[in-house]
């Protein structure tokens, strides 16, 4: 039985690394660092961007701002002169101006104060290492035990 179970954790490790892998090619993992998008976006959440996704007014869109990403809310897209006007939730009559270029993508989903984890594990790398290893060595044991 044993034998079994290691098999299929196997084969659903594997079945998840290949689809993971062709979802990455198009997805990608944030964290909202900020304020600004509440309370559609809390502080904390992980969100889900689809890369290179053209966005329309009311889609929340990330973009290179000055070397972070921001996720804000579409106002409006131009495509002729390359410019979006974004605003965010939390300052009611803010609207700032991006270029597309910067546009990193959209936003498809975000799991409220999920992203608490990223944060913890970009400022100390070592306790997502421990958190790895603990793992492992929890499903070894489990295995030894049989």
């Amino acid at each position: 039985m044993m034998k079994r179970e290691a098999f299929l954790l196997g084969m659903g490790l594997l079945l998840t690394a290949y689809g993971g892998y062709g979802l990455a090619q198009r997805l990608t993992l944030y964290y909202v660092a900020s304020g600004s998008m509440e309370p559609y976006l809390p502080t904390g959440s992980l969100i889900l961007v689809e890369r290179g996704a053209v966005p329309a007014a009311g889609d929340i869109a990330l973009v290179n701002y000055y070397g972070e990403p921001l996720a804000h809310r579409v106002v409006r897209v131009d495509p002729s002169s390359g410019i979006i006007w974004l605003t965010a939730d939390a300052q009611p009559g803010f609207v700032q101006q991006a270029k597309l270029r910067d546009l990193i993508g959209v936003v498809v989903l975000a799991l409220p104060y999920f992203g608490y984890m990223a944060m913890l594990a970009r400022a100390y790398p070592w306790l997502t290492t421990a958190m790895l290893g603990a793992l492992i060595s929890l499903i070894l044991l489990r295995w030894i035990k049989g």
